[in-house]
């Protein structure tokens, strides 16, 4: 078929399937690739470098590239987010003719064809200088571009451990496991990692909760104590094989009502309208005693002070009526529902170097287990902070249900104010 001189032919892509030659630094093992510019890269933001025939990244994978002077070598620490690969003869016309017509179609691959490449790009992280000898300096944040034409490398394991703060020693910190993309760079969080919050996020069967064993069993082997509020029931061989101690609420483990908050105990008490005369007299006479706690005049107080006390409220208050009176007296012993209000667990005597506590919460209500939550939470941090207990990790498994994205929740209130700043840290998972 005539085709015109104007259109475009297949010879200016096609190209010679015979092996050309491969440059140099494409044929040492330790070159990933080297960096391209483009309007991208080489930037601080991103740095993208073309791979070398034969060479693998993968997402998250550490590697070097080359930047500074001649007079001041240094390298920039890069982590891989993504790649693909450039070839013209299989865009999607080019693929779309060849299904369509019978004429077989041969190139040159990677390596030989001057077309054919692939193009990773990442991220920079740390910059590493280089002293006289050759040796990696001090990490500091990244103030060198790496050069256009530079080499890539793939990031030694030492070099991945000073960039990420790892000790050198697994037993030197809290050693839970090894980077998925390079298994001989083991992981190991210094000690003081734990005096900040954690989060343990991930999809069904990722792995959460054995991850949050291992951290367990790290802590557990420097002795610092631990308490854990168990959803799922998926702590408790755990905590077992620890030597620790698995509590039921109302089986072992109670709570006071003095635990409790004004608004914790009006969304216990079942029936009550909000603004009524029935929640002020109840909610002010709760605060009566909670404030004798405070002031010690008395050490706690249960559903029957409470009763009785809102009878001698009811007339200070001119709410004696007894269609307030009578009504709230009754709605307050619905609190006799709730088998885990009781006498106070003794947290100074059970949170010993390396204690673990594990409080099955599997058969409560999301409400009940928000309240004991918080209520656990405030023990925890008002003990800390009078330094009545160690350093305490508290850990709270399904972490969004006990708080949820809601200000007005009195347990995501508490989990909010910061926990470290007083001797104790709060870890998530979810």
């Amino acid at each position: 078929m005539q085709r015109d001189d104007d259109e475009p032919q297949d010879a200016e892509i096609v190209e010679d399937t015979a092996p050309g030659p491969v440059p140099a630094p494409d044929r040492d093992p330790g070159v990933l690739g080297s960096v391209i510019s483009d309007d991208r890269s080489p930037s601080f933001e991103s740095v993208g470098f073309r791979l070398a025939p034969g060479a693998a990244v993968s997402p998250g994978m550490f590697v070097v590239a080359e930047a500074g002077t001649a007079g001041e070598p240094t390298f920039v620490l890069c982590r891989v987010l993504g790649a693909h690969e450039v070839n013209p003869h299989e865009d999607a016309l080019s693929s779309t003719v060849r299904s369509v017509l019978p004429f077989g179609s041969q190139y040159a691959k990677e390596g030989s064809s001057t077309v054919i490449y692939r193009i990773a790009r990442t991220e920079p992280l740390e910059e590493f200088p280089l002293d006289h000898d050759g040796r990696p300096g001090d990490p500091h944040e990244v103030r060198s571009i790496p050069l256009a034409g530079g080499l890539v490398l793939a990031a030694g394991a030492d070099l991945v451990q000073t960039a990420m703060g790892f000790p050198d020693s697994t037993d030197a910190g809290l050693h839970i496991g090894a980077m998925h993309t390079d298994p001989s760079v083991p992981v190991t969080l210094v000690k003081d990692a734990v005096q900040r919050h954690v989060l343990i996020v991930g999809g069904i069967g990722s792995g959460k909760s054995y991850t949050r064993g291992v951290l367990g069993e790290e802590l557990h082997l420097h002795g610092v104590p631990q308490v854990n509020i168990d959803v799922n029931g998926e702590m408790i061989s755990a905590c077992a094989e620890l030597g620790g101690v698995n509590l039921v609420p109302g089986a072992g483990f109670t709570l006071p009502l003095s635990a409790l908050t004004r608004e914790d105990l009006l969304e216990s008490v079942s029936g009550v309208q909000r603004g009524t005369n029935i929640e002020t007299l109840i909610g002010y006479t709760f605060d009566v005693h909670q404030r004798e706690v405070r002031q010690n005049r008395r050490t706690t107080f249960g559903v029957d002070d409470l009763v009785d006390e809102i009878e001698t409220q009811a007339p200070l208050l001119q709410m004696q009526a007894a269609n307030t009176l009578r009504p709230a007296q009754q709605r307050t012993r619905a609190l006799e529902r709730m088998n885990y209000i009781g006498q106070a667990f003794n947290w100074e005597t059970a949170l010993v170097p390396g204690a673990f506590v594990n409080i099955d919460c599997r058969s409560m209500l999301i409400a009940d287990l928000r309240i004991i939550t918080a209520a656990v939470a405030r023990a925890l941090q008002g003990l800390a902070r009078h330094r009545r207990i160690p350093f305490t990790v508290l850990s709270i498994d399904e972490f969004h249900l006990v708080a949820p994205n809601d200000d007005r929740n009195v347990s995501t209130q508490v989990l909010r104010r910061s926990l470290g700043s007083d001797g104790t840290t709060a870890s998530g998972c979810s």
